[in-house]
């Protein structure tokens, strides 16, 4: 039962995915879906698309569409493996700011002059994920949690099946024990969604659209969120401006504790988010 509703999940956004797609949905041709053959060649090319990549700064919009509507410029600041820094910004001036390492995370709210600073153990307890594992996510590459980038090499570690003759399944054989998840990918063998699910329910997923080559490899230049949470669901999109991207130049942001801030905890946070 529990594995039907995932890959209803998976069904459901990879139809939505394909709607928005800048590219047809047939690219790569057709394939047979009873042949497990044809599946492992996708998946290794699928793999084969990932380059390495050491750091890059991107330009990017955050919007939260529901409940609320709220659009916000701003930069991420990753190294791979690392660290992941973003800069949310309105009107030109910083609003938000989050920085994650495998270590910690922090974030500061400079309109209400509040900060977090969490250890990544507290939450591995909810979400086992590591800065790649994120990372990846955002920029819409297949990964196993805390394992890595997905590799033609983690084939037996992974689940291939047919959704349709234009879309795929890959979904991981050993997931965390609080939730699992899968992903779809189309005929050019690019990730469409992401779809995570507990205890038979499906509780957040993620459309991907708009891939392009870059240093990283294929990335999607959208990522579009919800979160199954209450009655209404949350849901935001991250624009990516890739044409703007500095790869590799050896950068790296840090942290410093922010003066006259108040710390707050990450639940203090979420509670006080204006979701509503």
């Amino acid at each position: 039962m529990k594995k039907s509703l995932l890959i209803f999940s998976i069904i459901f956004l990879a139809m939505l995915s394909s709607c928005r797609s800048t590219k047809t949905s047939t690219e790569g041709g057709q394939y047979d879906p009873t042949e497990a053959s044809s599946l492992n060649d996708r998946f290794a090319d699928l793999t084969a698309q990932y380059d390495d990549w050491k750091d890059v700064t991107l330009s990017m919009k955050v919007s939260l569409i529901s409940p609320k509507n709220i659009t916000v410029s701003g930069k991420a600041y990753m190294t791979r493996n690392k660290s992941l820094s973003l800069s949310l910004r309105f009107l030109g001036m910083e609003v938000v700011a989050v920085y994650i390492t495998n270590d910690s995370v922090f974030a500061i709210d400079r309109m209400n002059k509040r900060y977090i600073a969490e250890s990544i153990e507290q939450l591995a307890e909810i979400c086992p994920v590591t800065v790649n594992d994120i990372q990846d996510m955002l920029l819409g590459q297949a990964f196993l949690i805390e394992k890595g980038t997905m590799t033609k090499s983690m084939a037996k570690q992974v689940n291939l099946s047919a959704l349709d003759v234009q879309s795929w399944v890959i979904e991981p054989k050993k997931a965390p024990e609080l939730f699992a998840y899968a992903f779809a990918a189309n005929m050019a063998n690019q990730i469409t969604a992401l779809a995570v699910q507990k205890g038979g329910n499906a509780i957040a997923g993620c459309e991907y659209s708009q891939h392009t080559s870059t240093k990283a490899g294929t990335v999607a230049q959208q990522a579009d969120f919800t979160i199954n949470k209450g009655s209404q669901p949350v849901q935001a999109s991250i624009k990516w401006d890739f044409s703007s991207a500095k790869w590799d130049t050896n950068s790296e942001r840090t942290w410093s504790t922010p003066n006259g801030y108040k710390r707050i905890t990450l639940t203090q946070l979420i509670e006080s988010l204006p979701l509503k």
